[in-house]
């Protein structure tokens, strides 16, 4: 199960990119993070591992996420497996427009889970998770920068 959206900002990408790959800046527009457990490095980076707490299901879970893909400037995936019987991916993608920047954000579910629950409900609580996200994100930016925001949803 796939859920995905955008938002599109009158802000340079290198300048984003910032606010994108610092893990204590993610902490703090990505909902589904309550804490990092461990000292954080200054940048997301390839195959680094971070321990964390987060909320899934209204429980809280301490877990490691890799990032599993990193492209400098543009883009990375972390990954969760280590709640029994669920595994998440969360990506964030930058494209560098004209005047603005477009950030995608794409979370993906699978494993037991799936079997076992109401695939729309689930769906459904996916998708508020990634849009609770992009609003948060859209609120730093406009407080951050100054710029307004447009939030493009893309179905999963």
């Amino acid at each position: 199960m796939h859920a995905s959206g955008a938002i599109v900002l009158a802000v340079s990408a290198d300048v984003l990119w910032e606010l994108l790959s610092e893990p204590d800046s993610i902490a703090v527009w990505m909902s589904e993070l309550h804490a990092w457990t461990d000292p954080t490095p200054d940048r997301v980076g390839a195959d680094l591992e971070l321990a964390a707490q987060v909320q899934m299901f209204d429980m809280r879970h301490d877990v490691r996420l890799v990032v599993t893909e990193y492209h400098p400037d543009r883009s990375w995936t972390m990954t969760c497996g280590s709640v029994p019987g669920i595994a998440v991916t969360f990506t964030i993608e930058l494209d560098r427009l004209r005047e603005v920047s477009r950030v995608t954000l794409r979370t993906g579910l699978h494993g037991q889970v799936l079997r076992d629950a109401d695939v729309v409900v689930l769906r459904q609580a996916v998708q508020r998770g990634l849009d609770s996200n992009l609003r948060q994100l859209t609120e730093i930016a406009e407080m951050t920068f100054r710029t307004p925001a447009a939030v493009v949803h893309h179905p999963g």
